[in-house]
């Protein structure tokens, strides 16, 4: 079984990072969003994952998911990714990570699940064109 170290992690969400030619983010004035081009793309972390875990990604000012992230999508969270062209990237627990899917693909949004590590998942949620 491969296991993947708090380094190992770090490499590849910088090599994926730079793949997607995006630079970390400096700290600005605690916005949530960052333009990329036309889009706008919005960092959402599971409020569950230990500060370590965040404070290692390259991450500011992110908006945290509830533990009911079911009502806090209904509650809005789904108007305001759908409503805008842009796109979110959601680093949540594995059991979060589908739960946002189903519920992406409910909106008609598209959602592509990544693996990061045995408990840690990158969701790219976009509107579908």
């Amino acid at each position: 079984m491969m296991r993947i170290g708090r380094r190992g992690l770090l490499a590849a969400f910088g090599a994926t990072v730079a793949a997607m030619g995006l630079r970390p983010r400096q700290a600005d004035a605690g916005a949530a969003t960052k333009s990329v081009g036309a889009a706008t793309v919005r960092w959402l972390v599971d409020a569950s994952l230990s500060t370590q875990d965040v404070a290692s990604l390259p991450v500011v000012a992110p908006t945290r998911l509830d533990a009911d992230l079911v009502q806090q999508w209904r509650d809005g969270l789904r108007d305001d990714l759908s409503s805008g062209s842009g796109t979110a990237t959601a680093l949540v627990r594995w059991d979060k990570a589908f739960v946002l899917q189903g519920l992406a693909r409910e909106a008609g949004m598209r959602a592509r699940v990544e693996r990061l590590s045995p408990a840690l998942f990158r969701v790219n949620l976009s509107a579908r064109s």
